[in-house]
């Protein structure tokens, strides 16, 4: 059986390649904890590129991320944002939009990426960005990002 690193290094999935300057990493439990498996690129417990990100989230929507009977259950996880900010923030006055989503923040770190789901359209989007103000920047790029897909139509 793989360990948590082993699934994210492995063939099946790559979304950590340190030839590629890294990608997903979790190293430690996000519950807090004593880090287990440091990042070997940056040293970090956590981490994330955002082509990763962007490759997760497109073999999810694909469903090949989880076998097909837990893709519901990932839909439901992904789905119900506690937090609202970042894109769920500026997403907050599109009624008829989904979005399915993982955000994290780390001092003046603040990413948030997903799959958004409005109207006729569905794309994935991904914001990595270290600023005290990163969070709010990220609400105002998904807006933005939401009204050029709108035009798209």
């Amino acid at each position: 059986m793989l360990n948590k690193v082993g699934i994210l290094q492995s063939d099946r999935y790559r979304v950590y390649d340190p030839k590629y300057g890294g990608g997903l990493w979790v190293g430690r439990d996000y519950g807090g904890g004593k880090v287990w498996k440091r990042d070997p690129i940056n040293h970090i417990s956590h981490g994330a590129s955002a082509m990763q990100v962007a490759r997760w989230y497109y073999l999810a929507v694909t469903e090949r991320l989880v076998d097909p009977k837990y893709q519901n259950d990932l839909a439901d996880i992904m789905g119900s944002p506690a937090i609202k900010h970042k894109f769920v923030k500026g997403l907050k006055d599109k009624k008829d939009t989904e979005i399915y989503r993982k955000s994290g923040t780390w001092k003046n770190y603040h990413a948030d990426g997903g799959v958004v789901i409005h109207r006729k359209n569905e794309y994935i989007i991904v914001g990595i960005v270290e600023h005290p103000d990163g969070g709010e920047g990220l609400s105002e790029l998904v807006v933005i990002v939401d009204k050029l897909m709108e035009k798209m139509q």
